[in-house]
């Protein structure tokens, strides 16, 4: 029985980070999200936080929120950032009010840095109860971005964990029958998939891990859709990939790349076996693809297992088409600048959420076709996917 082994990340270990969380005027705000960070972190990352106008006092009303919710603070001290002038850190967070036309403060170095627009609950107004509730939304605002932080670095280190998993089974399962036809598309797929969850682990924080993500979903619907009836759809994924060749061909000959006389004769030689049943009138109406006109929508509906994958297809669908929200979430518009946050985007855990189920499906697929008992394995991985996440806010259908 193969075991899991804790891998690193990009080859990296997965170490603590320092976290400086700045905020323009008093530091109240900063101090409650040093101290989610510190609580909700559990060891992975270590937060200060700074102010741009300390008062030398913190605000009583930041540590009462914190207590009411359980959160030590640890006997917080108001300073301010030009204390931290010349200290490297791994991430700035700026908890400023975008909406408020608050300035954020500019921290010099090499690090990341997010921004998490938050109302300054210390310039509430009003009764005892209102100044309360201020604090009360301020924090809840905070507790939700610290939550998605934490939900990101789990859900990248559990994804790791599986692709490595997966490479230690990919060296147990080294050939197969050629006349399996059913195995070679599972082991085709399970190659395209790994290498796209090793993409997104590389590519994360860019929003293109987004499009990865999506193409991975697709990987899933179609695959599950093939072995629902493997002994004829399998072999139409095959033959029509002739078609598809054969498409491919015309289109570089029109643009005048160069193609070798075996690779001309080899497209020729499966088109003129293989197209008749799937494009004269008495034959299969596989239409553009090879799933008899149904598309990737109609399959996911029709199975209810992937209805989660066909959530996040359209979800992610914002971004692919150049929908108006893709942007919001990461662009911060003040009157008379335009910041942009990569790091901010909502779609980073879900991508990596999406690329562990996609590999983890297939690793699953592979394992049950060719007996390589990967059960135990794949369920603990699973299993602290599911346990990290839910500790971190993130909500599941049960």
């Amino acid at each position: 029985m193969l075991r899991t082994k804790r891998q690193p990340e990009n080859g990296l270990l997965l170490v603590m980070k320092n976290v400086l969380v700045l905020c323009t005027g008093n530091s109240c705000r900063s101090i409650m999200a040093e101290a989610l960070i510190n609580h909700l972190g559990a060891g992975s990352y270590k937060a200060v936080s700074a102010g741009s106008d300390p008062t030398g006092e913190v605000h009583p009303k930041s540590i009462e929120t914190l207590e009411r919710h359980g959160i030590p603070s640890h006997e917080p001290r108001s300073k301010s950032w030009d204390e931290f002038e010349g200290t490297n850190f791994d991430l700035v967070i700026t908890v400023c009010d975008a909406a408020a036309g608050q300035s954020c403060p500019i921290f010099f170095g090499k690090h990341e840095k997010l921004h998490w627009s938050t109302p300054d609950p210390a310039a509430a107004i009003g009764s005892e109860e209102d100044i309360t509730a201020a604090f009360e939304e301020a924090f809840e605002i905070l507790k939700i971005r610290v939550e998605g932080l934490m939900q990101i670095r789990l859900a990248k280190k559990n994804l790791i964990t599986l692709v490595e998993q997966t490479k230690v089974m990919l060296r147990q399962h080294v050939s197969f029958e050629k006349s399996d036809l059913t195995g070679r598309m599972i082991t085709y797929f399970i190659y395209k998939q790994l290498d796209h969850a090793m993409s997104v682990i590389k590519l994360d924080p860019s929003m293109d891990t987004v499009l990865i993500a999506r193409t991975m979903i697709e990987g899933v619907i179609n695959l599950t859709w093939v072995l629902e009836q493997p002994e004829t759809r399998v072999e139409d994924w095959f033959n029509y990939s002739s078609v598809y060749d054969f498409n491919l061909l015309k289109d570089k000959e029109s643009g005048g790349s160069f193609i070798s006389d075996n690779d001309r004769n080899n497209v020729l030689e499966n088109y003129e076996k293989n197209a008749s049943a799937f494009l004269t009138k008495k034959g299969n109406r596989h239409h553009d693809n090879f799933r008899k006109g149904n598309n990737l929508s109609n399959i996911s509906k029709d199975n209810t297992d992937l209805e989660y994958f066909y959530q996040n297809y359209k979800y992610f669908s914002d971004w692919v088409h150049w929908g108006s929200q893709s942007l919001r979430h990461v662009i911060d518009e003040q009157e008379n600048e335009i910041s942009y946050y990569e790091q901010e985007h909502i779609y980073r855990a879900p991508a990596l959420v999406i690329a562990f189920g996609s590999l983890l499906d297939i690793v699953a697929k592979t394992s049950e076709h060719f007996g390589l008992e990967q059960d135990e394995a794949l369920e603990e991985i699973s299993n602290q996917m599911l346990e990290d996440l839910k500790n971190t806010g993130m909500k599941f259908d049960e």
